[in-house]
């Protein structure tokens, strides 16, 4: 079944047009016909079950069969990847969404290979928002996580908070498993946290200047195997793990 992306001030319970661009690719590239089922996501949870009632070549009209909504996640997990060279950031982004990430926040490290000017950035953060937006339809997610424009380490990191915990990705002796890491956090606090950041460094690492600030802002290192990883493979890993653990625990 065709899956669709319209935002949630564009959809009316009755029944809607898709938006243009969606509308020119279920008719001329999909080629969708009157009476066929799609599906709609709007990013917020909900999700459509509609009957195409019309075509053409700038306009597919669906009607709403059935809307169901979907809560989300009890225990927010935001990614904070460095941002990587070339396909490997678009590969972050797409499989993040597919992991159930909550948000995406591209971090400009020190020893980061790609580095992009103010203007430039801005246009980054749409063009990886598409990409999101095309995870979504992909799996199926009702929940659409925003993708933030790459910004630097210190000015993610914010002000500390106790229902937040950070996981940083790490080499250096005394990392823990990330199931150690969760099963700390709920002895010391007695509950689960409300968001759980992951942050994994760059191509070159984090600098020293950058893991000190992650271990000033309560960050706890684990561990992810004796290899070296790729920065993709490490955040991909990372949240998989993660996702998981909660799955089993919560």
């Amino acid at each position: 079944m065709h899956r669709f992306f319209v935002p949630p001030t564009e959809v009316r319970s009755q029944g809607f047009a898709l938006p243009e661009g969606e509308s020119r690719h279920a008719a001329q590239v999909l080629r969708v016909r009157v009476g066929e089922s799609v599906q709609v996501l709007d990013g917020a949870g909900r999700k459509y079950a509609c009957v195409v009632a019309s075509v053409d070549r700038r306009q597919v009209w669906l009607q709403v069969e059935r809307e169901d909504f979907v809560p989300s996640a009890t225990i927010g997990v935001e990614v904070f990847p460095a941002v990587a060279k070339g396909k490997a950031m678009e590969l972050i982004i797409q499989k993040a969404v597919e992991l159930g990430a909550n948000m995406i926040s591209p971090i400009l490290c020190e020893h980061s290979v790609a580095q992009y000017e103010a203007d430039r950035a801005e246009d980054k953060a749409v063009k990886w928002q598409v990409t999101a937006t095309e995870a979504l339809k992909q799996c199926g997610r009702e929940w659409l996580p925003k993708v933030s424009i790459p910004r630097t380490l210190v000015e993610c990191l914010g002000d500390k908070d106790t229902a937040v915990l950070d996981i940083v990705a790490a080499l250096q002796s005394g990392a823990v498993s990330t199931r150690q890491c969760l099963e700390d956090y709920l002895q010391e606090h007695g509950s689960w946290p409300k968001t759980i950041r992951l942050w994994v460094g760059p191509e070159g690492d984090y600098s020293p200047a950058e893991y000190a600030a992650l271990a000033v802002h309560g960050a706890k290192a684990v561990t992810l195997g004796t290899h070296v990883l790729r920065c993709e493979t490490a955040m991909l890993a990372l949240l998989a793990i993660c996702q998981h653990e909660l799955m089993t625990r919560t």
